[in-house]
């Protein structure tokens, strides 16, 4: 995903020296690439290790020196950083990673891994913001509590939606289910999944899945939420197979991002792994097998 900067804003204040202008720091173009594995730590609670790549796109007119992961609980430790940056929980809700010597930013057209943390909680959508280096004006005075002050970082920043912790408020398998819906629609209006045809296709397992489990098939709900984790996973296999040989692919081409597949792949194994591999009675065991017997639509 590639956010690119559509407008630049110059932010002035008035001091008894006369006119002072800030420059904003969103003269950046970035993207920003998740992996989510599950680590069980002990037996009875899986963790999460979040890992980012931060790639600064060649229209970039600064360099990136910070960026920050909006979180929704203060759940995550074993926080870390690439050499030269520091990481931390800031005072607004967020994991912030900062770069302040200048050899270790990130210049236009590189990229930087290294950035991560560890979280309980299950991957869901959340707020990035990232900021370009602005050297401090020479000289900055206030006079007075009326002077106005430089801008806010959170708004002057480049600001997208990538995967991070999110907390979990559901507890049966069919509210996570109907939350996994609702993280493949968020997914599909951002752009992350696609084509229309393949969206419909795991609409249709999910739906399957839901109402698998309104019928207490619990077995079977298992099977088409594997069968849903499959088809992510072969569509996203072969998008990167496919990845730069072809650049005038269509638009409408099947496609699962990064940012997707770690989304809801670790959703459905979650999913997968609270329900039973046996079903109940011999009709559910049959269904199951007609089930996995069908053809790809």
């Amino acid at each position: 995903m590639r956010i690119v900067l559509t407008a630049l804003i110059m932010w002035t204040c008035s001091t008894a020296m006369g006119e002072q202008v800030f420059e904003p720091a969103t003269k950046i173009s970035y993207s920003l690439h998740p992996t989510v594995v599950a680590n069980s730590v002990t037996a009875s609670q899986a963790h999460y290790k979040y890992s980012y790549e931060l790639n600064s796109g060649l229209s970039s007119i600064q360099n990136i020196w910070r960026f920050d992961i909006r979180i929704t609980s203060n759940s995550v430790f074993g926080m870390d950083a690439p050499l030269g940056w520091s990481v931390g929980v800031s005072a607004i809700g967020t994991i912030a990673w900062g770069g302040i010597e200048m050899e270790r930013q990130i210049p236009p057209g590189k990229r930087l891994s290294g950035f991560s943390f560890i979280s309980p909680n299950l991957p869901g959508i959340v707020e990035v913001f990232a900021q370009g280096y602005v050297p401090l004006p020479k000289a900055v005075q206030f006079v007075d509590e009326t002077t106005p002050a430089p801008p806010d970082r959170e708004q002057d920043s480049v600001r997208a939606m990538t995967v991070g912790p999110s907390t979990l408020t559901f507890t049966t398998p069919a509210e996570v289910v109907v939350r996994l819906i609702g993280l493949k629609h968020q997914s599909a209006s951002l752009g992350w999944l696609g084509d229309a045809k393949f969206v419909l296709k795991l609409d249709k397992r999910l739906d399957q899945a839901k109402a698998a489990l309104a019928r207490d098939k619990k077995k079977l709900a298992r099977v088409r939420l594997s069968q849903f984790a499959h088809e992510l996973a072969k569509a996203h296999d072969e998008n990167k197979t496919e990845r730069g040989k072809n650049k005038n692919d269509p638009k409408d081409k099947t496609f699962v991002s990064d940012e997707a597949f770690q989304l809801l792949k670790i959703n459905a194994d979650f999913i997968i792994a609270k329900l039973p591999s046996k079903g109940k009675d011999k009709a559910e065991d049959d269904e199951c097998r007609r089930a996995e017997a069908e053809k790809d639509d």
